[in-house]
């Protein structure tokens, strides 16, 4: 006679793949770490968990997400544990440490510290050092996801390198040939240069001269490099943080064409705008916030299918409030913890846009993206039990105090009421995160390589 399951989760409304949401409530059967059931029928767990009244979402995969070892402001565990209370269950670590991830080696290292530290599960982008394509395979042998590119001068000095136009065809070149995908913070930096000498010249301090810095063609000349280079060599490429409509036009217009991109963009791009930074100078980031034509704009767009994946950006940098916008720290600070409050509040209760779409760019398509999918991004028989149980009816403001922080809390969107809160993250079958406080041990989390395809198993491009 079959045991019971280890875990039931009982009686919640289910986000199921393909944009199904399931009306009756369902039961889920949990076994070795995979969802073993979902089904109309009662059945018996070791555990069960009540869920009635509630959403249960897979579990969120942030495609984009910041660590900065070696900055002195974030850990793995800390970073991770904002991770799991905002239910988000994989994450995929940018390779913008200190110093930056660029070889086998430190790739190494990352590894081995997320081993000892992550809550949840991780997946890691490379990096590319133009001086030293070697870099590339050492990293690929380690099970990379895929590269992270900037475009010559986006990334702040000393940071990260950049490439050229040549050094940027030869990397997808080579990222081609290992069948894997490239990422690219795709801004014109010498653009972003040239108009921020202007500004400082001219003694402009006002915060949201940041968004005249780096204006709107800045990126869309960089989105436009990033595509014909990727046409050229049939590069899988994503371009990151997409923060205009007119950039995901034209990326659309070059997937209706052939070529394998897509775009991705972030909560703060479809939240806040350049009224926003105008008002809090800590509210810098690149690309910058936009008009609110603008933010309106890509909401237009998601509707209609034009987004990819949302992804965090997650990056804690500290701000310091004496700095002046040229001078203050860029990065949105803690986003993995409250990306999915923000998201379902705005998009279900504000916007009628139907949970599926907003499960599907936030779970299933990231897991696509890193080839990661069904077992990661799918309420289905056979996927890991990564879960999020969603409080649809609880109201909470966002306070950047009570954020996971190692340095300097804040957050951009302190004071912002949500009514959609995680209250249990499940990874692999067990409870990460309950009402808000972490119940895993740091290590939990572990390694996770793309399926064994030759294209990665990624959809979608």
């Amino acid at each position: 006679m079959r045991t019971p399951f280890e875990l039931v989760i009982a009686g919640g409304r289910v986000a199921l793949p393909g944009g199904i949401h399931a009306a009756p409530p369902l039961n889920i059967g949990i076994r070795g770490g995979k969802i073993a059931a979902v089904t109309l029928d009662p059945i018996d767990g070791e555990e069960t968990i009540d869920a009635a009244g509630n959403w249960i979402i897979p579990g969120l995969v942030d495609e984009h997400f910041h660590v900065f070892c070696g900055y002195g402001c974030e850990t793995w565990a800390n970073a991770t544990t904002a991770a799991a209370k905002g239910g988000v269950t994989t994450v995929a670590k940018m390779p913008l440490d200190k110093p930056a991830t660029v070889s086998g080696n430190e790739l190494a290292q990352s590894i081995a510290r997320a081993g000892e530290e992550a809550v949840v599960d991780h997946v890691f982008w490379g990096g590319v050092d133009p001086t030293n394509f070697g870099g590339l395979a050492e990293q690929a042998a380690l099970g990379v996801a895929g590269y992270k590119l900037f475009i010559e001068g986006a990334a702040p000095p000393g940071m990260y390198p950049t490439c050229n136009a040549a050094q940027m065809l030869d990397a997808f070149k080579r990222i081609a040939a290992l069948k894997s995908t490239a990422i690219v913070h795709a801004e014109n930096g010498l653009i972003a240069d040239l108009c921020t000498e202007q500004l400082r010249s001219q003694g402009v301090t006002r915060p949201d001269a940041w968004s005249d810095a780096r204006p709107p063609i800045a990126e869309l000349e960089g989105i436009a490099r990033t595509i014909l280079l990727a046409e050229a060599v049939n590069c899988r490429t994503i371009v990151a943080h997409v923060s205009v409509p007119r950039a995901l036009e034209m990326i659309a217009e070059a997937r209706a064409s052939g070529v394998r991109i897509s775009a991705e963009t972030c909560p703060q791009y479809l939240l806040l705008s350049r009224d926003h930074l105008r008002k809090d100078k800590r509210l810098k980031w690149n690309p910058p916030c936009r008009t609110r034509e603008e933010v309106e704009g890509m909401w237009e767009l998601l509707r209609k299918g034009l987004i990819g994946a949302i992804a965090s950006d997650h990056g804690p940098l500290p701000k310091d409030e004496s700095a002046d916008i040229w001078d203050i720290s860029a990065g949105v600070g803690n986003m993995a913890e409250i990306m999915l409050s923000l998201m379902l509040s705005e998009g279900i209760f504000k916007r009628e846009i139907g949970i599926s779409l907003l499960v599907e760019k936030m779970s299933a398509q990231p897991a696509r993206n890193l080839g990661l999918y069904p077992r990661k991004g799918a309420i289905c028989v056979g996927a890991d039990a990564d879960l999020v149980i969603v409080d649809m009816d609880q109201a909470k403001a966002i306070r950047g105090t009570d954020l996971c922080y190692t340095a300097g809390h804040w957050s951009a969107f302190d004071g912002w009421d949500v009514h959609a809160v995680p209250i249990t993250t499940i990874l692999r079958g067990k409870i990460v995160a309950q009402d808000g406080d972490l119940v895993a041990e740091p290590g939990y989390g572990m390694k996770v390589d793309r399926v064994g395809q030759e294209d990665g198993g990624l959809a979608g491009f």
